[in-house]
């Protein structure tokens, strides 16, 4: 049994989303036959909602409050693990894994997908559920 289950979040730790907060969709220690190693399909934040404030206009908060999403099959050399987990019970009800891996393989369906999904954590950033997630790394 590993670790990287469904539902942990873990911090990228290569490539261009090096030090992104991410959280694993799926997991497959053994592999599968077009990946021959153990990997995970994670989601993450590419682009953290800014600080807002009382006195903003409206059209201000919803531009600072955007989320920008990337969806990535990673090796589990390439995560580093945390001891945060998805508590949020409808996480994995409006998010479809199985529509995640078939939009990996084409390009405006992860297009679609991910502005989809941006649209759902956003408003999980607006009622204040998984906080943690929403705010990038402290160096």
């Amino acid at each position: 049994m590993s670790l990287l289950q469904a539902g942990r979040f873990v911090v990228m730790l290569q490539g261009r989303h090096a030090g992104k907060k991410a959280v694993v969709l799926a997991a497959y220690p053994e592999g599968t036959e077009d990946r021959k190693f153990p990997y995970a399909i994670v989601m993450g934040i590419e682009k953290y909602p800014k600080k807002v404030t009382k006195d903003m206009p409206t059209e201000v908060l919803v531009k600072k409050t955007q989320v920008k999403l990337f969806v990535k099959a990673v090796n589990f050399n390439h995560v580093m693990l945390t001891r945060h987990n998805v508590k949020d019970e409808d996480f994995f009800k409006k998010i479809s894994v199985e529509k995640v891996v078939a939009a990996l393989k084409d390009a405006p369906a992860k297009k679609a997908l991910l502005t989809e999904y941006a649209s759902v954590l956003r408003q999980k950033y607006l009622n204040n559920k998984m906080a943690w997630f929403f705010k990038p790394l402290q160096f």
